[in-house]
């Protein structure tokens, strides 16, 4: 399957050397949850009139044939937080020193939905667009 993003910049977030391969099915499929992800935020405006004439890639369909480097580095964003997840079983808060763990984790989904909402607000027309936290929606406000 396609995916956006590359393994190296989870394991630059992760400190985890490039050269430390033992991770890599991991994150791969971490990218791939990822870059769905990222779709199903694209979906509503992919191959529509509204996007703007000024950009020089296409979306048209998704996966993206051509992708900005913005979302790789989102999908590498949301990669960190899928692959992570996989070690902490469902159910089980963190607590203690693990908290810090849980706050970057959150972080990187923050950093990424803003990212993402800035690339919708830039190259398309509908309007100023917010990103639901909790149903990986969008909405047009």
């Amino acid at each position: 399957m396609t995916h956006y993003g590359n393994i190296n910049g989870i394991k630059s977030r992760l400190n985890i050397p490039e050269s430390n391969t033992s991770y890599d099915t991991a994150m791969t499929e971490a990218l791939e949850e990822a870059s769905r992800v990222i779709d199903m935020y694209l979906a509503p405006y992919v191959g529509t009139e509204d996007v703007y004439n000024t950009i020089s890639f296409s979306f048209k369909t998704l996966p993206l044939t051509i992708v900005p480097d913005i979302i790789n580095d989102i999908a590498e964003d949301f990669g960190v937080v899928f692959f992570k997840r996989r070690d902490v079983p469902k159910g089980v808060g963190l607590t203690g020193s693990f908290g810090a763990y849980n706050e970057t984790l959150e972080g990187y989904i923050a950093q990424g939905q803003k990212k993402l909402e800035t690339f919708i607000n830039t190259y398309f027309k509908r309007g100023k667009v917010s990103i639901v936290n909790s149903t990986y929606d969008t909405k047009v406000v």
